[in-house]
């Protein structure tokens, strides 16, 4: 989302075969573990599984969120 507080929390799960990829907006980044993605619009997380879910919390209003659970790996970008 282009706006969010800390702690809000984002659940996503796949539906079918061809996965999510998530697209950040202009400042955002999502880290996992030692991993962060790169900031911005060309920064994004993809499933690596048919109906994958993801756990996001926001760590840094409006621009930073921490994978929390996920089902399977991702691909970070």
């Amino acid at each position: 989302p282009a706006a969010a507080a800390i702690g809000d929390q984002m659940l996503i799960t796949g539906t079918g075969a061809g996965g999510w990829i998530i697209a950040q907006n202009a400042g955002q980044s999502i880290s996992m573990n030692a991993t962060t993605s790169t900031i911005g619009v060309v920064g994004t997380v993809a499933s690596t599984a048919q109906f994958q879910s993801i756990l996001l919390r926001c760590i840094v209003a409006n621009t930073g969120f921490a994978v929390v659970y996920t089902t399977n790996t991702v691909t970070i970008v």
